[in-house]
């Protein structure tokens, strides 16, 4: 397989606990702040009594403490990428020929990026029906402009679909994982536990004793609960290294990110707003043991947290919490009698109540902790996605230089008050004060790069450097008999608009970028490779000729059969400016792909 340079990506498949890493460069004209522990970055969300957002605050009207200790604001920024009333409506898209594609975008990108991450570990299929459907209603209506990316959980997290502003893309993503809903095999639905119902059930005729058979009974109840506490602590392991996943990918994308979990339970014992922020969480069940997730808890926060990513946890069943199928209830499936409540009212007659205490209490920490907002008060799911966008379109950004400035490793509460009457604050509460050097290499992450930006797999287009391709199985090709992959040229027309090139003395114009193309599967996993690039130079003439029609290049990369997502990307080399795009490929076998 032809392959080019191997240095490519490093930062893809890289993870970082620390809190003291810089965020990612932005891709147009946001400002890059570096966030240590000399330089605290916290994104607000303001709202009024009705939800709406608060313009116009300025920085005096922000007050913030760490640790009940005055700081000050050194840094302060209004997002405000709410539509524009009576603005004129965007051009119609590009009209291109086929196997032809185009970073240029119709109506620009706005708005903090926006997940949907559908919950199926954690949620019966009832309830995932009602998401599904929830999620295809409100992408039939999104603002332009708005960029959605689609995750699943099952017993692993995948990419539905990646970034993309167009409702045609994310509703075809969707429908297909409607066709193939899931349930995993560590849930089941509500009032039914099929592992429990599998086991066959002691019987001792009419003379049997009524002791022996009690006692055979409990001694099955008791076998029962402890594999559903087995099955539950693997849901909250799964969920844990989700969230470490999501936020080692949203971290090299720049700016604030919503993350809307739709969730039918919420595998967190948690009793206090201090216990998650202090890292502490259990897992209950109702066998007398508890298991410590503390270590994991904090390590999936401080991430989030670097990845200025907002969780809005949402109830995928709405505001009736079944009390069977809650990680706290679900060692009890379907009612497994006991000899003193054959059965099992009183059990279930005492348990709802708490269980919907417990899960709204574990949805309002995580989004608390992140700076997010919990829904589930309502049946209406599409009313919470365009509430979680709305509230994403207007925030503030603060940064501070904590009077504290020792790494001791403990955590630190920020508390934000403004001087506006009943507004309602969301922002990130506390991070831990950590000295990146003394942490593990496994635990470093590299400085995100615009190559790391622009070749993420399902990362948004960048769009400061234009280009269009045309992307297709090489003419003439001769694959060998045995060959497995298929060779594609890429011709590119790139706008050089969007390059600094530099003037010389003689009027020439001097400028250096690369042409990088990198191929994934359909897991995200990296197939090959290539990068063409460097320094160009062209005299006054030859400047202006391809300054209007565009300068072309052509490169050429090996493909396997099947399903491929190519991430082409040009990027200036003085690493300030990018262009990108990610194109789906259904790539022929060798010996077919030139009929």
């Amino acid at each position: 397989m032809r392959k080019h340079s191997g240095s490519l990506i490093p930062f893809l498949v890289a993870a970082s606990l620390s809190t003291a890493q810089a965020p990612p460069p932005s891709p147009d004209n946001q400002t890059i702040l570096k966030q240590t522990v000399n330089n605290v970055l916290v994104d607000i969300v303001v709202t009024d009594k009705n939800g709406q957002p608060i313009q116009g605050l300025t920085k005096d009207q922000f007050h913030i403490t760490e640790n009940s200790a005055p700081q000050t604001i050194a840094f302060f920024e209004e997002h405000n990428d709410a539509p524009v009333a009576n603005t004129p409506a965007p051009p119609a898209p590009l009209q291109l020929p086929p196997n032809v594609y185009s970073n240029f975008q119709s109506a620009p990108a706005r708005g903090p990026l926006l997940i949907l991450l559908m919950d199926s570990l954690n949620t019966p299929l009832a309830d995932q029906a009602k998401v599904r459907l929830a999620m295809l209603q409100y992408l039939h209506q999104i603002p332009p402009g708005i960029q959605i990316a689609i995750f699943a959980l099952n017993e692993h997290l995948s990419m539905v679909q990646g970034f993309n502003t167009d409702p045609a893309v994310l509703t075809a993503a969707l429908k297909q994982l409607d066709a193939k809903p899931k349930q995993s095999r560590l849930t089941d639905d509500p009032g039914h536990d099929s592992y429990a119902d599998s086991i066959p059930k002691p019987n001792f005729g009419g003379g049997g004793s009524s002791g022996i058979a009690a006692e055979a009974q409990g001694l099955q109840a008791n076998y029962v609960a402890n594999e559903g506490s087995y099955r539950a602590d693997a849901r909250m392991e799964l969920t844990l290294a989700t969230f470490g996943s999501l936020a080692t990918y949203l971290g090299a994308l720049p700016g604030r990110k919503s993350v809307i979990w739709f969730s039918g339970s919420f595998p967190l014992a948690v009793t206090t707003q201090d216990t998650i922020r202090q890292g502490q969480a259990t897992l209950s069940t109702s066998i007398s043991d508890a298991r410590n997730y503390s270590d994991k808890v904090t390590a999936a926060s401080k991430m989030l947290d670097q990845a200025r990513a907002a969780i809005y946890p949402v109830l995928a069943g709405g505001p009736s919490v079944n009390s069977h199928f809650d990680v706290d209830r679900q060692l009890n499936g379907a009612p497994h009698n006991s000899p003193t409540d054959p059965n099992g009212v009183l059990e279930r007659a005492s348990t709802p109540a708490d269980d919907e205490i417990s899960a709204h209490e574990t949805m309002n920490v995580i989004a608390d902790q992140t700076g997010g907002r919990a829904f589930y008060s309502s049946t209406d799911l599409g009313a919470a996605i365009r509430s979680v966008q709305q509230l994403g379109a207007h925030y503030y950004t603060i940064a501070y230089a904590p009077t504290n400035t020792s790494y001791d490793g403990k955590f630190r509460k920020i508390a934000i008050k403004v001087d506006s009457p009943k507004a309602r604050l969301d922002y990130r509460r506390g991070y831990f004060a950590e000295d990146p050097t003394r942490l593990p290499s496994t635990a470093r992450m590299p400085a995100p790069t615009e190559v790391s930006f622009a070749l993420l797999h399902g990362a948004p287009s960048s769009t400061q450097i234009l280009f269009k391709l045309r992307a297709t199985p090489k003419e003439d090709a001769q694959p060998a008999a045995n060959a497995a992959t298929t060779p594609y040229s890429i011709n590119w027309t790139v706008d050089l608009h969007g390059i600094p090139f530099t003037q010389q003395a003689d009027g020439s114009r001097k400028g250096a970028f690369s042409l990088v193309l990198v191929a994934y599967d359909t897991a995200g996993k990296l197939l090959n490779q290539a990068k063409d690039g460097g320094d160009i130079a062209l005299d006054p003439a030859q400047y202006q000729k391809y300054l209007a029609s565009g300068l072309q290049f052509h490169q050429e990369i090996d493909l396997p059969s099947g399903y491929v997502f190519l991430r082409a990307a040009i990027v200036d080399e003085s690493g300030n400016r990018s262009g990108s795009i990610e194109i789906p490929l259904n790539v022929a076998p060798p010996h077919q792909a030139g009929k």
